[in-house]
């Protein structure tokens, strides 16, 4: 059960940048700032997010194991 929620935690990451990337493209193209402001904002929650996702679970394991 938690194997599955953290892969649906990782798959809605890469769909958060993704989709981040595709607003950032689109919104320069039709209204160059709002849009291109989200799809950045968008991007950078999917790469911190990813971070924390990766390094959050490593940590949790080490403390874990060594406590």
């Amino acid at each position: 059960m938690v194997g599955n929620i953290r892969w649906l935690a990782g798959l809605a990451l890469l769909a958060c940048f993704f989709l981040g990337v595709i607003v950032w493209s689109a919104g320069r193209g039709v209204d160059h700032h709002r849009a291109g402001r989200i799809g950045i904002v968008m991007m950078l929650v999917g790469v911190f997010g990813g971070l924390a996702w990766g390094l959050g679970y490593t940590l949790i394991s080490y403390m874990a194991a060594t406590g």
